[in-house]
């Protein structure tokens, strides 16, 4: 009976995105495939779709940011769309007052394979281009260092649907200018 409860609590843990910055809801039975949490002196925010400029796959439009980043990839339950899954987080972020900076869909994206090489660098997302979803989030409280969130959902080949969540507590706040930003969508 032990070796059960204990085989729960790990699969209960496997599926938490538990983070210092914010406690979001757990994805039901999704599988964390990855974890870290390190600062950052270099991060890169897309705040735009990933192109090809002067022969580098890039973000047309991206924020240098410092600070303690926590990333997390979830691979969902057989059967849940990426969208699904995009949705299941992206609610928890508006509840928290989260500033959409950026958000694109399918082949306004980019190429799944940018995503997942050159900016995540994380080989599960590489998935089909129709069924990617991307968000940057700002979340900034009166008094508190802002927190600055992407969210990338991807379904591959396979199947198999993939989330990625990042979470950068700042150093300081960013200088971000929304209406350029919005402009370019």
């Amino acid at each position: 009976m032990k070796k059960i409860v204990y085989l729960f609590s790990l699969l209960c843990l496997a599926a938490q995105v538990q983070s210092a910055a914010l406690n979001l809801q757990a994805y039901p039975s999704a599988r964390e495939v990855f974890h870290s949490s390190e600062q950052q002196d270099q991060y890169w925010l897309a705040l735009g779709v990933y192109r090809k400029i002067e022969g580098i796959w890039q973000a047309d439009k991206a924020q240098r940011l410092s600070g303690l980043l926590e990333r997390t990839t979830l691979e969902l339950p057989a059967n849940h769309s990426a969208e699904k899954g995009f949705d299941f987080f992206k609610k928890q972020l508006e509840v928290l007052n989260a500033r959409e900076l950026f958000h694109c869909k399918a082949r306004d994206c980019g190429t799944s394979n940018s995503w997942a090489n050159n900016h995540f660098k994380v080989i599960q997302l590489y998935g089909l281009d129709q069924y990617q979803l991307y968000s940057a989030y700002e979340i900034a409280g009166a008094n508190e260092k802002p927190l600055y969130v992407a969210l990338y959902a991807v379904m591959r080949g396979n199947k198999r649907t993939y989330v990625q969540l990042e979470i950068l507590r700042a150093n300081k706040k960013a200088e971000i200018d929304i209406s350029a930003i919005s402009k370019q969508r």
